[in-house]
């Protein structure tokens, strides 16, 4: 029996047969069980050499070689001689870089020891996205079914495999930490869970930058469980208790609240007008509109690869994803259609589940710094969906959970799920 509290929720009144006669997954064999996929799909890259900009960041910086040096990486640096930053000093993801200086004194020029790393980290968040999934649903499988899918997607490859992926992998690690203490911060009321949260936020923030948007999903996540209703489903009318749920955490946390918006407004400035960890200036498009327009067909590329990952790329240069000319594009309005309707149904969903819900806001809103509001040099890259396919896998695994509740289609849900594993499995290895 499920217990209840303020934080989770129980879900599916009756079980379905099919997971009714199956042990309950603890949390080590479910270790265990996601680190044998993960080494299998993932041990023919071991033998491959550096590639891209492993060079830059490895064989060729010598701010890492030296590890009498060490010190130095933290040290400020207020100009760069170089176009793009050289991912040295405190102003642009030191904490990789002490990573690396690390790895390097371990394994020096040979690539193998740095991908080992980047596997057991994947191993890792696929361990956090378990435990944090239990922890939030009150119940194991789909938090087993989303982090398996995590695990197994082809879109990680690019994250895993590539040496200088370590960034997402890494960052994504003190992110799921970030996530996961603040729930328990909840669940206890220990200050030293929410330290731990500020801590995490820190580390991962200064592994890559995209972690800025850990503080909304904290509000979100505190919204969600707010709202009013019987187990996951929120009591409707659904506009009436959005508004409710709002005004009752902007009054019970609201100096915690603020104190994250001024932290946030001065980390946004900090990282777009000192650390600058792009050099692109103008608009995509010449303006905005063009921009918005190239930013919702980018977001649903994104999906489309996560749900159909059928050819994938490390490289979108060379204008293989043209940007948008105007916000009356043909292609961009039906991407704003497109995620109209995603919007609406994430909305709806709220009635069923709040959680799936959830699922979608962890998506967009870890999407939010590679969006092209703010200029990026890179248009889209693969790798940006590391952390935000935690939420589409966490979408996902509720509706398989919901599924398996239907004891005429539980079979036909469970045969279909697996052999998405097993296809995916096999993309990944390709």
């Amino acid at each position: 029996m499920t217990k209840r509290n303020n934080t989770t929720t129980t879900g599916q009144a009756a079980p379905s047969r099919l997971l009714s006669w199956m042990s309950v997954p603890q949390t080590l064999h479910a270790v265990l069980l996601l680190a044998a996929i993960a080494a299998l799909l993932y041990a023919n890259s071991l033998g491959n050499n550096f590639v891209f900009d492993d060079a830059l960041l490895i064989t060729e910086n010598r701010g890492i070689q030296n590890i009498a040096q060490y010190p130095r990486i933290f040290q400020w640096e207020s100009r760069r001689s170089v176009p793009l930053p050289s991912d040295r000093g405190v102003t642009h993801r030191p904490v990789r870089t002490a990573v690396l200086a690390v790895e390097y004194y371990f394994f020096g020029r040979h690539p193998a020891g740095y991908r080992t790393v980047n596997i057991l980290l994947h191993i890792l968040n696929g361990a956090l996205v378990f435990m944090l999934l239990r922890t939030l649903l009150g119940r194991p499988w789909p938090a087993l079914f989303a982090a398996a899918l995590f695990i197994v997607h082809p879109i990680q490859t690019e994250a895993v495999a590539y040496i200088a992926g370590q960034r997402d992998v890494l960052f994504t690690t003190f992110y799921l930490l970030g996530v996961l203490s603040f729930v328990r911060y909840r669940a206890t009321d220990r200050l030293g869970y929410l330290a731990l949260a500020g801590l995490a936020y820190l580390f991962s923030l200064f592994t890559k930058e995209m972690a800025i948007t850990l503080p909304l999903l904290w509000v979100g996540y505190d919204l969600l469980r707010a709202l009013p209703g019987a187990g996951p489903a929120v009591a409707p009318p659904l506009g009436h208790a959005l508004r409710e749920g709002l005004r009752v955490v902007l009054q019970r946390h609201k100096w915690l609240y603020l104190s994250m918006a001024a932290a946030l407004a001065l980390l946004l400035l900090y990282f777009v007008f000192v650390a600058n960890p792009s050099h692109q200036r103008a608009l995509y498009g010449g303006g905005l509109g063009p921009t918005l327009a190239t930013s919702a067909r980018i977001v649903v590329h994104y999906l489309k690869q996560l749900v159909a990952p059928v050819t994938l790329s490390a490289d979108y240069s060379f204008n293989t994803f043209p940007v948008s000319r105007s916000l009356a594009d043909p292609q961009g309005l039906l991407a704003f259609g497109v995620l109209g309707a995603l919007g609406y149904g994430l909305f709806r969903l709220l009635r069923v589940d709040r959680w799936a819900t959830f699922g979608g806001l962890w998506f967009f809103v870890a999407l939010l710094p590679v969006s092209q509001l703010i200029p990026h040099h890179e248009l889209l890259a693969e790798h940006f969906l590391y952390l935000p396919s935690v939420g589409f896998c966490l979408v996902i695994a509720l509706l398989i959970e919901r599924g398996l509740a239907v004891p005429r289609a539980a079979t036909a849900v469970a045969a279909a799920f697996g052999l998405v594993l097993l296809l995916f499995g096999i993309r990944t290895v390709l």
